[in-house]
């Protein structure tokens, strides 16, 4: 009866305890997935970088051509620093490092772990709470049978003594 919806409830516990350390790795799973796609992210970018940066020392060479020309390449050439620069700001915002990433998954693990040392110490204490009712109530018992033992070995004299 009790025993067995204790162990039924215990059970559940355990698998709540289980389903919320599954969803951390998923987490962390997730969160590597997208570490990966800003990787690449950052190639293509990084690609692109380069790109802008030869296309910004080719216009500086022909700047020197003569003075008009000159002005337009020096705008073009503030353009593409200006467009060089957005783009290392946004390497800078889409890129998680390893270490944060780490960091993330350390911290998951951490609170499953806490979480489910917590439910196991409630488990350990309703075990030994359940012990200690079962040895009241062994004890109850023996003390109930040793009265009725010796209230039937009583009766039993008394009848004999009638006798």
């Amino acid at each position: 009866g009790k025993v067995q919806r204790d162990k039924l409830a215990q059970k559940r516990r355990v698998e709540d305890l289980e389903k919320t350390l599954e969803e951390a790795q998923n987490s962390v799973r997730m969160e590597s997935e997208r570490r990966g796609e800003a990787e690449g992210n950052y190639l293509l970018i990084k690609n692109e970088m380069q790109s802008l940066q030869s296309k910004i020392q080719q216009i500086q060479g022909e700047s020197s051509v003569n003075s008009k020309a000159r002005q337009n390449a020096e705008l073009r050439c503030q353009q593409l620093q200006l467009e060089l620069n957005n783009i290392h700001n946004k390497i800078g915002s889409e890129l998680v490092t390893r270490d944060e990433l780490e960091s993330v998954r350390k911290q998951a693990e951490g609170r499953a772990r806490i979480e489910l040392n917590r439910k196991l110490e409630e488990i350990n204490a309703q075990l030994e709470e359940q012990s200690k009712a079962r040895s009241t109530i062994e004890a109850m018992r023996s003390e109930n049978e040793e009265k009725m033992r010796r209230g039937f070995e009583r009766t039993a004299a008394e009848l004999k003594k009638e006798l």
